[in-house]
């Protein structure tokens, strides 16, 4: 599918009414929630959490707060290396560490504030 063709779907999904519905009808219900604090990775399942401006939040855990990037800092994803799913992450206020079956733990110190806190990526 060419890029134009991408963008005619996306243009698409968002045509039509988009106005708040005025009856609602409940399809289901939620039985888990979850929150992905590396884009990619396993995920974590929390008891619940609160929207804020950056996504979902547990305490420390912030969904997609972090990314894994190459050494050119273009963002790997688990679409084309699907073994990512099963690194769990884990996050304290000073470490993300990462977990994969067989192998040892990384322990990842996560930079507060000023230049360190960010990296310039290529996402997509």
């Amino acid at each position: 599918m060419t890029m134009s063709g991408q963008k005619g779907i996306s243009l698409a999904a968002l045509r039509g009414d988009l106005s708040m519905p005025s009856n609602w009808q409940q399809v289901g219900e939620v039985s888990k929630l979850y929150i992905y604090p590396v884009k990619s990775l396993a995920h974590l399942q929390v008891e619940q959490f609160s929207v804020e401006s950056n996504g979902a939040q547990d305490n420390l855990v912030v969904d997609r707060q972090f990314m894994v990037v190459d050494k050119k800092g273009k963002m790997i994803t688990a679409r084309k290396y699907p073994h990512m799913s099963l690194v769990v992450p884990m996050v304290s206020k000073t470490h993300l560490v990462l977990s994969y079956p067989g192998m040892e733990d990384m322990k990842v110190e996560i930079p507060r504030g000023g230049a360190a806190a960010g990296q310039a990526c290529e996402v997509w």
